[in-house]
């Protein structure tokens, strides 16, 4: 008689539920130690260089710390108090950077925007310029903590720039707008713990300060730096360090939801010039401004267009003539703002 018949059915069924059960306890264990880690190690603090920047007080450098502010860099299409207030005012206004929107994202928790006004409790007046120019620069704070939003959707700026936008600041009046923390969900816990958002620490661009006649280079940094253009209209994947999976400036990785309607969803073009899939590609330079006037035309766009709209001319005109400079990428992104799931078109 083999070994394996002498084996009764209890026996082998008592065998299995052993190892079922030391598989259960082990994987339990594991779970628990996850979460211990989590936990204990949280928002973990890094180090980041000293930027050394300080505020202004030149009047030349804080009016371009404006022009940044409401413009190019879009700082109130996060720190609005609310997505309502910021597609009413703009074009037009200018939105108090009181702070409120918040994003609640599945998996990774409710994140809101602060108050950046002078109030010394509520905003920012109590923070030092190292600390603001750490959290522009780096997307870290003075503490060392991440902040996540600043770590990702903020454009590299030159130091020249991060001054004018910190002197600006430091104008801007106080409000007592209290805002609520950010909520992290386990899962956006779990990510920082292990540093999958941390500081950036990307070489810093060259000023090409702004001039009065339009230019490809001075297009090249606002649109790749301040303006952060290449942000949405690029295939970043976030969860790889923001990676590039297809060349810049042929459209989203992943549409977004429409900011109105839940059944809408929203993806950034590809601005390359190719002659089917590039977005300006037939546009003329008249054309590119004319629609950076008029604003929003669909509320669901995610894009601050009140705030490119609000940039000069000669900067309108430069991006416009880098994003021609382009080669031409065969990369079809599809509709721009599109009934949610309906892309890519299937069957």
């Amino acid at each position: 008689m083999s070994e394996h018949a002498s084996v009764s059915p209890r026996s082998r069924r008592s065998r299995w539920l052993r190892i079922l059960g030391f598989t259960c306890a082990a994987l339990a264990l594991c779970v628990i130690c996850l979460v211990g880690f989590v936990e204990v190690r949280g928002n973990p603090s890094y180090d980041s260089p000293r930027t050394g920047i300080t505020a202004s007080d030149d009047p030349e450098i804080i009016a371009r710390g404006e022009d940044l502010f409401h413009g190019a860099m879009h700082c109130t299409a996060c720190h609005a108090p609310s997505w309502e207030r910021l597609a009413r005012d703009n074009p037009i206004g200018l939105v108090e950077p009181t702070g409120g929107q918040e994003w609640d994202i599945p998996g990774l928790g409710t994140i809101r925007a602060p108050n950046l006004s002078s109030d010394e409790v509520h905003g920012v007046g109590a923070k030092s310029d190292e600390h603001l120019a750490s959290v522009l620069k780096h997307g870290v704070g003075e503490d060392g903590s991440v902040q996540l939003f600043m770590s990702m959707a903020v454009g590299m700026a030159s130091d020249e720039d991060i001054q004018a936008v910190i002197s600006y600041m430091r104008t801007l009046p106080a409000s007592d707008h209290e805002v609520a923390p950010s909520e992290l969900a386990f899962g956006g816990r779990a990510m920082m713990a292990f540093g999958v958002f941390g500081p950036k620490m990307l070489p810093t661009p060259n000023f090409v300060p702004p001039t009065n006649a339009p230019s490809v280079e001075r297009g090249e940094y606002l649109a790749k730096g301040p303006a952060k253009c290449s942000q949405c209209h690029s295939p970043h994947d976030p969860f790889d360090g923001m990676a590039l999976s297809a060349p810049l400036f042929s459209g989203c990785l992943e549409a977004e939801p429409g900011k109105v309607d839940p059944d809408v969803e929203y993806c950034a073009p590809n601005l390359t010039p190719h002659p089917e899939h590039g977005r300006l590609s037939n546009w003329s330079e008249e054309e590119f401004l004319r629609r950076l006037a008029a604003g929003f035309l669909d509320r669901n766009s995610v894009m601050p267009w009140g705030h490119y709209g609000m940039m000069s001319e000669v900067d309108q005109r430069s991006i416009f003539r880098y994003l021609q400079s382009l080669d031409p990428v065969a990369r079809d992104s599809g509709p721009s703002v599109r009934a949610t799931g309906s892309w890519p078109p299937h069957g």
